[in-house]
């Protein structure tokens, strides 16, 4: 998504933005992570109310 648009621009900033490179990766793990849990968590959700 924005995260994996943003990547090839941090890569080309000059080296003291390099962190920038991190954050963006770090974002993207927890956007699929958070969205795997989401998406096992939602369907036992939806189960145990009916």
């Amino acid at each position: 998504r924005n995260s994996f648009v943003m990547l090839p621009l941090a890569l080309s900033l000059p080296e003291p933005w390099r962190a920038a490179i991190v954050v963006i990766v770090f974002q993207s793990l927890v956007e699929l992570f958070g969205m795997v849990a989401y998406l096992r968590w939602l369907p036992r959700l939806i189960k145990n109310t009916h």
